[in-house]
Protein backbone atom coordinates (compact mmCIF):
# COMPACT_ATOMS: atom_id res chain seq x y z
CA UNK A 1 0.00 0.00 0.00
CA UNK A 2 1.08 3.36 -0.93
CA UNK A 3 1.86 5.87 2.22
CA UNK A 4 -0.94 8.39 2.54
CA UNK A 5 -0.70 11.79 4.69
CA UNK A 6 -3.09 14.00 5.51
CA UNK A 7 -2.84 17.27 7.99
CA UNK A 8 -5.82 19.35 8.82
CA UNK A 9 -5.52 22.54 11.39
CA UNK A 10 -9.32 22.86 13.07
CA UNK A 11 -10.27 25.16 15.94
CA UNK A 12 -10.64 23.54 19.56
CA UNK A 13 -14.07 23.76 18.97
CA UNK A 14 -16.83 20.92 18.69
CA UNK A 15 -17.59 21.33 14.83
CA UNK A 16 -14.40 20.08 14.26
CA UNK A 17 -14.80 16.60 15.42
CA UNK A 18 -16.91 16.33 12.11
CA UNK A 19 -14.40 17.29 10.07
CA UNK A 20 -11.77 14.99 11.63
CA UNK A 21 -13.89 12.15 11.74
CA UNK A 22 -14.15 12.63 8.03
CA UNK A 23 -10.35 12.83 7.96
CA UNK A 24 -10.04 9.50 9.67
CA UNK A 25 -12.32 7.97 7.25
CA UNK A 26 -10.74 8.88 4.41
CA UNK A 27 -7.32 8.22 5.36
CA UNK A 28 -8.83 4.48 6.59
CA UNK A 29 -10.66 4.02 3.00
CA UNK A 30 -7.72 1.81 1.20
CA UNK A 31 -6.98 0.33 4.67
CA UNK A 32 -7.76 -3.78 4.63
CA UNK A 33 -9.86 -3.68 7.87
CA UNK A 34 -13.11 -4.55 8.70
CA UNK A 35 -15.85 -1.77 8.51
CA UNK A 36 -16.45 -1.91 12.24
CA UNK A 37 -12.74 -1.46 12.88
CA UNK A 38 -12.34 1.34 11.06
CA UNK A 39 -14.96 2.95 12.49
CA UNK A 40 -13.97 2.04 15.83
CA UNK A 41 -10.35 3.88 15.28
CA UNK A 42 -12.66 6.87 14.05
CA UNK A 43 -14.25 7.13 17.44
CA UNK A 44 -10.95 7.03 19.35
CA UNK A 45 -9.71 9.72 17.36
CA UNK A 46 -12.83 11.67 17.80
CA UNK A 47 -13.01 10.92 21.70
CA UNK A 48 -9.16 11.83 21.83
CA UNK A 49 -9.98 15.47 20.50
CA UNK A 50 -13.34 15.83 22.39
CA UNK A 51 -11.56 15.70 25.56
CA UNK A 52 -9.40 18.38 23.89
CA UNK A 53 -11.98 20.26 23.23
CA UNK A 54 -13.71 20.20 26.25
CA UNK A 55 -10.52 21.34 28.35
CA UNK A 56 -9.95 24.15 25.87
CA UNK A 57 -13.43 25.27 26.71
CA UNK A 58 -13.11 24.71 30.34
CA UNK A 59 -10.01 26.98 30.61
CA UNK A 60 -11.48 29.47 27.96
CA UNK A 61 -8.78 28.83 25.58
CA UNK A 62 -9.47 29.91 21.44
CA UNK A 63 -6.91 27.97 19.87
CA UNK A 64 -6.54 25.70 16.58
CA UNK A 65 -5.15 22.04 16.56
CA UNK A 66 -2.74 20.57 13.90
CA UNK A 67 -4.06 16.62 13.04
CA UNK A 68 -2.51 14.62 10.95
CA UNK A 69 -3.07 11.38 9.43
CA UNK A 70 -0.61 9.05 8.47
CA UNK A 71 -1.18 5.52 7.16
CA UNK A 72 0.96 3.03 5.13
CA UNK A 73 0.90 -0.71 4.93
CA UNK A 74 1.88 -1.48 8.25
CA UNK A 75 0.08 1.34 10.17
CA UNK A 76 -2.42 4.15 10.82
CA UNK A 77 -1.02 6.91 13.20
CA UNK A 78 -2.77 10.09 14.19
CA UNK A 79 -0.86 13.22 15.72
CA UNK A 80 -2.54 15.85 17.67
CA UNK A 81 -0.34 19.03 18.14
CA UNK A 82 -0.56 22.47 19.42
CA UNK A 83 2.30 25.23 19.53
CA UNK A 84 1.09 27.42 21.90
CA UNK A 85 1.03 25.39 25.53
CA UNK A 86 -2.63 25.78 25.73
CA UNK A 87 -2.76 22.48 27.65
CA UNK A 88 -0.09 23.20 29.87
CA UNK A 89 -0.92 22.74 33.96
CA UNK A 90 -1.23 25.47 35.63
CA UNK A 91 -0.45 25.96 39.04
CA UNK A 92 -1.66 23.84 42.18
CA UNK A 93 -5.14 25.21 42.92
CA UNK A 94 -6.13 24.46 38.96
CA UNK A 95 -5.43 20.78 39.18
CA UNK A 96 -8.53 19.34 40.45
CA UNK A 97 -10.20 21.40 38.33
CA UNK A 98 -8.01 20.39 35.54
CA UNK A 99 -8.36 16.35 36.47
CA UNK A 100 -11.58 16.14 35.60
CA UNK A 101 -10.47 17.31 31.26
CA UNK A 102 -7.38 15.09 30.85
CA UNK A 103 -7.45 13.53 27.54
CA UNK A 104 -9.82 11.03 26.46
CA UNK A 105 -7.53 7.69 26.58
CA UNK A 106 -10.16 5.33 27.67
CA UNK A 107 -11.06 4.41 24.16
CA UNK A 108 -7.65 4.95 22.94
CA UNK A 109 -6.09 2.15 25.35
CA UNK A 110 -8.42 -0.21 24.30
CA UNK A 111 -8.32 0.25 20.29
CA UNK A 112 -4.76 1.65 19.93
CA UNK A 113 -1.46 0.09 19.68
CA UNK A 114 0.78 2.98 20.86
CA UNK A 115 0.07 6.29 22.68
CA UNK A 116 2.67 8.81 22.98
CA UNK A 117 2.72 12.31 24.32
CA UNK A 118 5.56 14.87 23.54
CA UNK A 119 5.58 18.04 25.67
CA UNK A 120 8.09 20.46 24.88
CA UNK A 121 7.99 23.54 27.28
CA UNK A 122 7.18 26.80 25.43
CA UNK A 123 6.97 25.33 22.12
CA UNK A 124 4.65 22.19 21.41
CA UNK A 125 2.28 20.14 23.16
CA UNK A 126 1.43 16.28 20.75
CA UNK A 127 -0.19 13.46 21.23
CA UNK A 128 0.31 10.66 19.07
CA UNK A 129 -2.02 7.25 18.74
CA UNK A 130 -1.01 4.52 16.84
CA UNK A 131 -2.48 1.27 15.23
CA UNK A 132 -0.92 -1.80 13.68
CA UNK A 133 -2.49 -3.16 10.86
Amino acid sequence: MKRVRSTITVPCRAPALHEVGDLVRKSLHAVGLPAERKELIRECVEETLGSMIRFSDHKGYAHDISVTTDVDGERFRVVFAEGKNDFEVGAGSDLAGDATYRMGTALARRVMTEISYTYKKGARNELELVHRL
